[in-house]
């Protein structure tokens, strides 16, 4: 998840305890600005994984194959 994942920025990691989960719910459900960045970084995130970009990505490794 880390490598996906970035803490504050497009998703919030916590230890794996109810404890914790619950205090980032918390944070998600009464911090409006907190979810709205949380939410904008993760739709960014996101699209870098969509077909098109793997798709965009492939394309160009397989003419820098073609090329050499």
């Amino acid at each position: 998840i880390p490598d996906i994942l970035s803490h504050e920025k497009n998703g919030l990691l916590v230890a794996p305890t109810a404890t914790e989960l619950a205090r980032a719910l918390e944070r998600v459900v009464t911090d409006a600005s907190l979810r709205k960045r949380l939410s904008r970084n993760a739709i960014a995130r996101a699209k870098q994984f969509s077909l098109q970009e793997w798709e965009k990505r492939w394309l160009s490794f397989v003419d820098s194959l073609e090329s050499r």
